[in-house]
């Protein structure tokens, strides 16, 4: 009975650990849900506030002296890495690190989230800042962030803004990305490749190329809007990564509670098996010993 016993001692220790991913899985599929209609309820706003921005005219664009706009030489790109601060979300930083680790040129990284730094500070990469944002995602959280990045790109720190996260496709798929968001092109080439990597029509954006008054003047509002652009892309992209976390980490307990309960199954059939044995065993040396003694 000794091996029915080791059975039986794993078959608790299986169950223990499918009741303790299941609850894991219920709370990221709360946190997946919250995730996920924000990064899908911010895309329209972000075609929205490049919608408007397109409607500038050209020679408005060329009085702008904004830095954002600004075409320079490139020496040092700037990348910010979003990871995540917890693991057991599968395979997804893992897919976004090897990314990292083919991204050429002489490269300053930022990060998002515990792992990233940690990847980062393992292979040996230049590391300019750290930063975390929690599972609200509250808009207040990215403001250190986009004030850490601009600072280093007007300053000549870095020489282009690039963000590389796990983009939200849906519940089982999240592929990584490398999005440029500094130096901005000319809005109608962002408002174009905004569409293009959204996968969204042409024609489902109606732009409007009425006369407009603006005030006070064009410039100040351009200067206005490109730092909103630019904040709320970096939101939007952040958003993107954080339904992709908790989307990779449901799916990822969900296979581990369903692979605790097929191997529980397999278990009890051994444990079956055993006391099956061991009562075959008891019959056989009982029946010999009747057979010696009626000898």
């Amino acid at each position: 009975m000794k091996g029915a016993k080791e059975v039986k001692r794993r078959i608790r220790a299986v169950a223990n650990t499918a009741q303790i991913t299941w609850a894991m899985q219920l709370v990221a599929s709360t946190k997946m849900q919250k995730a996920q209609n924000l990064a899908t309820r911010g895309r329209p706003y972000c075609f929205r506030l490049a919608e408007l921005l397109h409607c500038f005219s050209e020679e408005d664009l060329k009085k702008v002296h904004h830095p954002f706009f600004k075409k320079r030489e490139l020496v040092h790109r700037g990348i910010l890495l979003a990871g995540t601060d917890r693991g057991l979300c599968g395979s997804m930083n893992a897919n976004v690190f090897r990314e990292a680790d083919a991204m050429e040129g002489n490269v300053r990284w930022m990060t998002v989230g515990k792992k990233a730094t940690q990847y980062v500070s393992r292979s040996g990469k230049e590391l300019l800042a750290s930063f975390h944002i929690s599972d609200r995602m509250d808009f207040s959280e990215l403001k250190p962030i986009a004030k850490g990045l601009s600072q280093a790109y007007t300053e000549g720190i870095i020489d282009t803004v690039e963000v590389l996260f796990p983009k939200f496709i849906n519940t089982l798929l999240q592929t990584p990305i490398l999005r440029r968001i500094l130096p901005m092109r000319e809005f109608q080439a962002e408002f174009e490749a905004m569409l293009q990597q959204e996968h969204v029509r042409r024609e489902d954006f109606q732009v409007d190329l009425r006369e407009m008054i603006f005030e006070p003047s064009v410039l100040e509002l351009l200067e206005e809007l490109s730092l909103a652009f630019f904040q709320y892309q970096l939101y939007q992209v952040l958003l993107e990564a954080k339904a992709s976390e908790q989307s990779s980490r449901m799916v990822a307990m969900k296979t581990a509670t369903d692979n605790a309960e097929a191997l529980s199954k397999e278990l009890n059939l051994e444990c079956n098996r055993v006391r099956q044995a061991a009562i075959t065993n008891e019959i056989v040396e009982l029946s010999m010993s009747n057979v010696g003694t009626e000898e």
